[in-house]
């Protein structure tokens, strides 16, 4: 585990200095977190979205994010007690323009509340089961965007 490449790496202990030598990697490398970079939209064009819960009525969104993995959204007002990490939205809707817009189910993998300047809730989406269209739709509008900005 992980606690086994900490324990190769201590070389000594110190009963006089009361501390560990360790010895330290040649290299260090970075694995990145996503695997899709991620587009920021600009709040003067953003897109919308539908998300549709489990229960209760659809939440209109507005995305602050996205890439070909997932998004993140606002939506107007505390949201916090009907989200919970990993919960499923059966739908997910995403405008791309007036006549394409990509759907597919969800899965919630982070959420906060923002006070200030106006009270909203953050949630950061990953896709699931996108359509092999809708992802050709997404990074089509994706890469159009990038290299129009």
């Amino acid at each position: 585990g992980l606690g086994d490449v900490y324990k190769r790496q201590i070389e000594r202990w110190s009963e006089q200095e009361h501390c560990y030598y360790l010895s330290l990697p040649e290299f260090v490398d970075y694995q990145p977190r996503r695997n899709y970079p991620r587009l920021l939209l600009a709040n003067n064009s953003p897109l919308k979205t539908h998300i549709n819960p489990l229960y209760g009525a659809p939440w209109y969104a507005i995305v602050k994010d996205i890439s070909q993995g997932g998004m993140r959204i606002e939506i107007t007002g505390d949201l916090r007690p009907h989200l919970h990490r990993d919960k499923v939205l059966p739908k997910c809707q995403i405008m791309l323009d007036d006549n394409i817009s990509v759907q597919c189910r969800g899965l919630i993998r982070s959420f906060s509340y923002v006070s200030k300047p106006h009270r909203h809730t953050e949630i950061s989406i990953e896709f699931k089961n996108m359509s092999q269209a809708h992802q050709t739709d997404l990074k089509r509008f994706i890469d159009y965007v990038e290299i129009a900005a």
